[in-house]
């Protein structure tokens, strides 16, 4: 699970996520809701913004999560901007 703040920096928005452990059996569906959570709560939008949480995700999290992870990733940001018309932005 990751929490965050967020604040401006020389004109661009910063956003700063804090990884928390957690033990989980079905960690796609775990790390699909974190990332639907700081998505909506930090509105997200920007393609920059939705990759670097991506590699926040990556590079907090073992190896062996990165398939999970990136399943996560897609489902969510197909859920949430399939239908807004910016389909092809990543």
């Amino acid at each position: 699970m990751i929490g965050g703040a967020e604040g401006r920096r020389g004109g661009r928005r910063m956003i700063i996520l804090v990884a928390m452990g957690k033990r989980s059996y079905e960690p796609r569906r775990d790390f699909r809701e974190s990332m639907m959570q700081v998505i909506v709560a930090k509105g997200l939008e920007e393609a920059e913004e939705l990759r670097s949480l991506l590699n926040c995700y990556i590079s907090v999290n073992p190896r062996e999560q990165r398939q999970a992870i990136l399943e996560a990733f897609h489902e969510v940001c197909s859920t949430l901007f399939s239908s807004s018309g910016r389909g092809g932005w990543l």
